[in-house]
């Protein structure tokens, strides 16, 4: 007789309830997300032999059960959170921790769910150093707006230095020279020591035209705070600031790269132009071992690429994506897909990818949404590609 095991994960407390395949209620219960709670996890797992765990994705909270399950390989089924909801529903839901956890086993005994995948400790770390690397990201886009407009008040010409207002260079001298007012005391040369003062680096020919230029673009400067205000002191916290997490991301990327070569999919995915090895351990990190998909399908919907549609009748609709995988990988694609085409476009030979691209962009000129279609389309055919070289372990090779 099958039995079923469900676990409604919490912060610090989970409930459980053990249920036979004819309904009945064996037991249930409370035990804490601590060594001692586990234990008794792990009792009751012995007691009822064979059971099948099922437990939804929560996030943090989950993931130490993952890992101890995995320690003491122990098979469990760990199903998505809006998954489950939509199999459990009903037309009078109540809900509360005991009864989800009742719902959980019985959902796995009438419609099973597939057991999931152990994730080796490669991918589990690449995904850690990806997410950290996002979380860098996000904190130099806030970092940047705030510089940028901390440099309107001290020395807003400066931002015609160079194409796009980024960079470790740019960032360098606006944290060697905060304010306008500070290059108009200098003199040329004057300017030079004090930046190689500060900084420790030899001002090359590069960086005395540069500084040249914003010798200019301060005569231009209209400012709205003294040259001895605390938003100089800003500015070249926010500066500092951005230097170091630009450093931290090169850091992680090159962790991330020594962790993937020992991958046989990081040299695979290596061989696509357009595709470095920043955009590879990111994709790697995001979408994990490739295998474990079987159909490029699977991959779209993970990503949040598939299509869903709304017909009813004589109406009919084109369909939109979903929007519900993993936005981080979605993004990656979307980059990768741009960088293909580019390549291509220069090399003037082109992949398979391109050859789609750029015939169906003839034929969707006219329509509105010719763009965002070309792009998932786009992504979708370079999901087919990269998933067929990764499972049949093909390098590739341009026809």
């Amino acid at each position: 007789m099958r039995v079923a095991l469900g676990i409604d994960v919490s912060k610090a407390k989970s409930n459980f309830a053990v249920v036979t395949e004819t309904g009945e209620l064996l037991e249930e219960g409370q035990f804490s997300n601590s060594h001692d709670g586990f234990e008794k996890l792990n009792d009751l797992i012995i007691h009822h032999q064979s059971c099948e765990i099922i437990f939804e994705a929560t996030g943090v909270y989950s993931r130490r059960m993952c890992f101890y399950f995995d320690r003491q390989n122990i098979k469990y089924v760990m199903i998505n959170p809006l998954k489950a909801k939509r199999l459990m529903d009903e037309l009078r839901p109540t809900k509360n921790d005991r009864i989800d956890a009742k719902k959980l086993a019985i959902l796995q005994l009438k419609k099973p769910q597939p057991y999931a995948v152990r994730v080796e400790r490669t991918y589990s770390e690449l995904q850690h150093m990806q997410r950290y690397y996002q979380q860098i990201v996000a904190d130099q886009i806030k970092m940047e707006n705030r510089l940028e407009s901390d440099i309107q008040e001290t020395f807003p010409e400066v931002e015609n230095l160079y194409t796009d207002s980024k960079g470790l260079n740019y960032w360098l001298l606006v944290n060697c020279f905060p304010h306008a007012e500070v290059l108009k005391k200098l003199t040329l040369k004057e300017a030079i020591q004090r930046f190689e003062n500060e900084t420790g680096l030899v001002a090359n020919k590069t960086r005395i035209r540069k500084i040249k230029q914003m010798m200019e673009l301060a005569n231009q400067s209209v400012i709205s705070v003294d040259d001895n205000s605390f938003v100089c002191e800003k500015v070249v916290y926010e500066s500092d600031e951005l230097m170091r997490l630009e450093r931290l991301k090169r850091e992680i990327i090159e962790q991330m790269v020594n962790l993937a070569a020992e991958l046989r999919e990081f040299e695979i995915l290596k061989s696509i132009p357009g595709f470095g090895e920043t955009t590879v351990v990111q994709l790697i990190g995001e979408l994990g071992d490739l295998r474990r998909f079987s159909t490029p399908a699977k991959v779209n919907a993970f990503v949040g690429i598939d299509l869903q549609f709304s017909d009813s009748g004589k109406k009919k609709t084109a369909g939109v994506i979903t929007k519900r995988g993993n936005s981080y990988a979605r993004s990656i694609l979307y980059r990768a897909l741009l960088n293909v085409i580019a390549v291509d476009q220069k090399n003037g030979k082109q992949t398979s990818v391109s050859r789609w691209y750029q015939r169906r962009k003839q034929l969707l000129i006219p329509a509105k949404k010719a763009p965002k279609a070309l792009a998932i389309g786009g992504m979708d055919r370079l999901v087919r590609m990269i998933h067929h070289m990764v499972l049949n372990n093909e390098i590739f090779e341009l026809k």
